[in-house]
């Protein structure tokens, strides 16, 4: 996102994807939602999710994750990417190609009759391939006329028995760390950040479950 650069601060992008969605003719699903305060989240480095964007600047080499939930005449879209803030490390890289590959292998096995534990199964095999890890408490959902819907599921080993059909609309939002995945809520009361200090990326896409395979939804 071009928008994103060194020196920039939670507060300015939020400011700048409220102006997106107004121009766009979308409202914010996300502000409000359980007291969330902003248009989006924006979770740097060790924050995994739900970062609430405050006015300290980003720094050059950090990369950030943005995760926006917005919705048109009722119905809802869900997304989120994570990207480098000028230059960052090979390390840092390679975090974020695992997260959207992790995100991509989820969405590839999605099809009628697709059981979401084969989501799950599909993102743990990427990112044992790739040497990350998943942060379990972090899972995908339904989404319609309302942000959260059923079915909600998770990426680790979760048990079969819930299965698609033509015509779902479901996340897959897979966090990836480069170390463990256990989060601890920081002061604010929605930010969530690693407890090691380890860097989180996340992709999301909202996925329309067809006869035939997924439709990305959100581009």
């Amino acid at each position: 996102m071009r928008a994103v650069r060194p020196g920039v601060s939670g507060v300015d992008l939020d400011a700048y994807a409220h102006h997106l969605l107004r121009e766009h003719g979308l409202e914010s699903a996300l502000r409000g939602y359980e007291g969330f305060p902003a248009v989006v989240a924006i979770s740097p480095d060790s924050t995994a999710v739900h970062g609430v964007p405050d006015d300290r600047p980003l720094s050059e080499g950090s990369i950030v994750s943005l995760d926006i939930g917005v919705s048109r005449n009722g119905w809802h879209a869900d997304a989120a990417l994570t990207v480098p803030v000028g230059m960052i490390s090979r390390g840092r890289a390679e975090l974020i190609r695992a997260a959207h590959e992790c995100c991509r292998a989820g969405v590839r096995v999605i099809r009628d009759g697709c059981d979401v534990a084969e989501i799950g199964a599909a993102v743990r095999a990427e990112a044992t391939r790739r040497g990350v890890s998943i942060v379990s408490v972090c899972g995908g959902h339904g989404v319609g006329r309302s942000l959260h819907e059923p079915p909600h599921y998770r990426y680790d080993d979760m048990p079969h028995g819930l299965v698609l059909r033509q015509g779902n609309v479901i996340t897959v939002e897979p966090v990836i760390t480069g170390g463990p995945g256990e989060l601890m809520i920081a002061p604010d009361g929605h930010s969530m950040m690693t407890t090691s200090g380890r860097d989180c990326a996340q992709f999301e896409h909202t996925v329309y479950v067809d006869e035939k395979g997924p439709v990305v939804l959100t581009g």
